[in-house]
């Protein structure tokens, strides 16, 4: 142990977007607050997306699987039970760091899907008790869009206005209206105009490695230095290893080891454990002790069960006409909530939202699934034909609570400090 522990009001584990909503609140509330993030900072002019090499950084360096990427940060995750990947980030940010800035918001009835639809189980709050909370965060993170969804219920418009959509979203747009198919401007956390001292999109296509500008909301640029400044701590590159637990069996705190081995602990009244759907079960689980031989909170068995993935699919199309379908912001250029409840017809419960997504660089143009290995005039052609002439339908499908679908340890792997196993996903 270090030769002297610190001692604060509140600890949070994890510098994603729950750690840093719930941490700033709480400091200009007065409390003490310290932040344990496993990962570090990023710096905006390292992301790939200003240079020609973009494609294959983002393919490697800055891949959103870990196991793909292989940073200082990351713990391995064993995916040898699992039909699906876990796309995740550690460090100051998260997982905000390289998503797409999609910003959809849930709906009245997927607070109520047990009384809606007879499936997994209802809400204690409904949308009504966190629309405030949503309009708020809108304005933290700077959100754009168009107000009078009516899919969703009256509120407050977006701070700012919406992205353009254009060519391809006004072609799809039109189409959707003539078969009478909701459609609506994609909510996107990113900037459409100057915003609270961040950059306006410049329509680049590479969010999900990064945003140069600064115009797609993370918490590194949004939350955490206002956190800084306003008297929190933030300790990078510390690995938590165990949480702690007083004499009543509460969390009291954690170890952590530093980038060069060392072990520190932290005491605290509250602990916050904001460690992404992966790694806060992990944590759970490795605390186990005398008076919780299954792990932390996890009396019920629970703790790691009913995994939620957040699934999606993707159907790409091509358009006779040039669309400049690679200008564009990477999230939802419009979005359709025509099939996101659930339909008797189609036999089975719940939907998916739909969304129009940008249509890739050239990389993508050649190297599509179904189109590999064209080489000297062919591949010329074909890039040709290709290039700013595709749009893809991104379906983000329900996801139910599966008990099945869970994170254990595995017996095998841990993570760079070698004390505690990392997470083993089984997804069915």
């Amino acid at each position: 142990m270090s030769t002297t522990d610190e001692v604060v009001d509140v600890l949070v584990i994890g510098a994603g977007f729950a750690g840093a909503v719930a941490a700033l609140r709480l400091v200009e509330s007065g409390f003490s607050v310290t932040c344990l993030e496993q990962g570090d900072w990023t710096n905006r002019f390292d992301y790939p997306g200003s240079s020609d090499a973009w494609e294959l950084l983002a393919a490697k360096q800055w891949s959103p699987a870990p196991h793909v990427r292989d940073r200082p940060g990351d713990y391995p995750i064993d995916l040898t039970a699992s039909d699906v990947g876990v796309l995740n980030f550690n460090g100051v940010g998260g997982g905000g760091i390289l998503y797409g800035a999609q910003w959809p918001r849930m709906r009245p009835d997927d607070f109520r899907v047990r009384s809606v639809d007879g499936v997994a189980e209802d809400w204690p709050i409904g949308y009504d008790d966190l629309q405030p909370y949503y309009e708020e965060t809108d304005r933290q993170l700077g959100v754009s869009g168009l107000g009078g969804n009516p899919a969703y219920p009256a509120g407050v418009d977006p701070p700012m206005p919406p992205l353009p959509i254009g060519a391809a979203g006004m072609l799809v747009a039109r189409a959707h209206a003539r078969l009478g198919w909701h459609w609506w401007p994609g909510p996107s956390s990113i900037t459409s105009t100057a915003y609270r001292g961040r950059n306006p999109c410049v329509q680049r296509g590479a969010c999900m490695s990064g945003c140069n500008e600064g115009a797609k909301a993370s918490t590194d640029l949004t939350h955490w230095p206002q956190f800084l400044a306003a008297g929190g701590r933030l300790l990078t590159g510390a690995t938590v290893t165990r949480l702690l637990v007083d004499e009543h069996g509460l969390a009291a705190g954690a170890t952590w080891a530093d980038r060069d081995g060392r072990t520190h602990r932290v005491r605290a009244d509250a602990v916050i454990l904001a460690a992404s759907a992966i790694g806060t079960p992990r944590l759970l689980l490795a605390s186990a002790h005398a008076g919780a031989p299954n792990g932390l909170a996890n009396s019920s068995g629970l703790v790691g069960r009913n995994l939620m993935v957040h699934p999606l699919a993707s159907v790409g199309g091509l358009f006779d006409e040039p669309l400049d379908g690679w200008r564009a912001h990477a999230g939802g250029l419009i979005q359709s909530l025509e099939f996101q409840a659930s339909d008797p017809t189609r036999g089975f419960v719940r939907g998916a939202t739909w969304a129009l997504g940008t249509a890739g660089g050239p990389l993508r143009a050649v190297f599509s699934p179904t189109e590999r290995g064209r080489w000297g005039d062919a591949h010329h052609s074909h890039v040709r034909e290709r290039l700013g002439r595709t749009a893809s339908w991104v379906l983000i499908a329900e996801d139910l609570p599966e008990p099945g679908n869970h994170i254990d340890l595995s017996p095998t792997a841990t993570d760079a400090t070698l004390v505690a196993s990392t997470g083993r996903v089984t997804v069915v």
